[in-house]
């Protein structure tokens, strides 16, 4: 629906921002400009070159997004899973759920959690390799790390080791 409100003018080609119109769902929000990536901008590119403003029905952007998913053997995808692969790839490539909050418009941290709850653990993960990268590289005198894992068929860890070489001061490093 968003997407149909959108006109040339809520556009700043040079400064790569559009403009959202406030919406009243929900709790409701104020008007504002977002960033846009640069793939972004060439399809908002592409989009003002076939001149593809205004409204269009929606049951027949439906019916032809399901015929595209088929085509590609994702027949049970809908058009808002999009909206929950953006935000868990974003929140995957920038680790920052704020940002993430900001760029797909939610009133909170909270409801991002939502559409995230699948990269929770590697964020989670990532947190504590930075976390072995200043605190238990140094006592051990190396940042090389090998990893291995394994899980078992309901995605819970079965087990999991984290080795990291010795030194003078402290010995062996070893987490298993």
């Amino acid at each position: 629906a968003q997407v149909m409100r959108l006109r040339p003018e809520h556009i700043d080609w040079a400064a790569r921002l559009v403009y959202v119109p406030g919406r009243q769902k929900g709790e409701g929000q104020e008007d504002r400009y977002l960033p846009i990536s640069r793939s972004g901008l060439l399809a908002l590119i592409d989009f003002a070159d076939v001149d593809a403003w205004g409204a269009f029905s929606q049951s027949s952007m439906r019916i032809s997004f399901q015929r595209a998913a088929a085509k590609v053997g994702r027949g049970d995808l809908t058009p808002y899973d999009l909206r929950h692969l953006y935000g868990t790839t974003l929140l995957d490539v920038t680790r920052n759920p704020a940002a993430v909050s900001l760029l797909m418009l939610h009133s909170s941290e909270d409801m991002t959690k939502r559409y995230t709850r699948g990269a929770e653990r590697d964020l989670m993960r990532s947190a504590l390799d930075a976390f072995d990268r200043v605190v238990v590289g140094p006592r051990c005198g190396t940042t090389a790390a090998t990893v291995s894992a394994s899980v078992d068929t309901q995605g819970r860890e079965a087990q999991a080791a984290f080795e990291v070489g010795p030194t003078a001061a402290y010995g062996a490093c070893t987490v298993v």
